[in-house]
């Protein structure tokens, strides 16, 4: 379930699908009226099971005081709800790091790589996220971050670099996601795949090195492909499986209509 606080954002990213840009923001009042008919709706279809909420935008740390209402009117309803947030982490404050880690809140971050190309995607702002993560990371909360990392076609080739670079900053959990408005030539697929299956090599040598395992997940990513010929789309999709008990990595190609 998406909850959308805020459409603006003032990062500015290249490939943004959110045009408007408006500065409307969601009131406390909108808020519950929403969550009290959702979490009520959820109760009767799926019981006692957890209610999973992301805070979306726009930036939605941009409307910070209501997130940070959310989380206590939820506390204060005994709401089972577990909540996360997608952010580009620009705006991190003292007070916002104590409240995620009172509260769990989990992290969605956006890094596009390495720095050139987050820096060329995202308004130059690759030190700041970097330092900001660095700063949850060092008060022991780097189990709520993952990362996602959007990929653009003339970007496949920097895939491992890119991913690696966010492993050093301690971050494990990372989510490579092809742009879909973009258009994706037959080669730029199969560049795609050629650098997963690099990724795919690099993390088993990481699990078969005893001195140096870490459980690094890279969840599934799908590209959309449009069959021009036909007028058909279809997803192919790379996984990136951990098995840490069998100390591998299962690389699987679905292609589906």
């Amino acid at each position: 379930n998406y909850c959308n606080m805020k459409e603006c954002c003032g990062d500015y990213c290249s490939y943004c699908f959110e045009n408007h840009r408006n500065k409307d923001m969601m009131k406390e009042e909108q808020f519950k009226q929403i969550i009290d008919k959702c979490y009520h709706n959820h109760i009767r279809n799926y019981g006692d099971e957890t209610l999973l909420v992301n805070l979306f935008g726009g930036e939605p740390f941009t409307n910070w005081k209501l997130i940070e209402y959310a989380l206590k009117y939820s506390k204060e309803q005994n709401y089972n709800i577990e909540y996360g947030v997608t952010t580009n982490l620009i705006h991190l404050t003292d007070h916002m790091i104590d409240v995620i880690e009172e509260y769990e809140l989990g992290l969605l971050v956006s890094i596009d790589g390495i720095r050139d190309i987050h820096n060329r995607n995202r308004s130059n702002s690759y030190d700041l996220v970097k330092n900001n993560i660095q700063r949850l990371v060092e008060r022991g909360l780097k189990h709520l971050i993952e990362v996602r990392m959007t990929v653009m076609p003339s970007d496949v080739d920097y895939l491992l670099e890119s991913i690696q670079s966010i492993v050093d900053m301690g971050i494990v959990n990372i989510a490579p996601v092809p742009v879909s408005d973009t258009k994706w030539l037959e080669t730029d697929y199969e560049r795609f795949k050629f650098n997963l299956s690099n990724v795919w090599d690099w993390i088993i040598q990481i699990y078969n090195n005893n001195e140096n395992k870490q459980n690094i997940t890279i969840d599934k990513t799908f590209i959309e492909k449009t069959d021009n010929q036909n007028n058909k789309k279809s997803s192919v999709f790379f996984y990136l499986v951990p098995a840490m008990t069998l100390g591998i990595v299962f690389l699987i190609i679905k292609k589906g209509v």
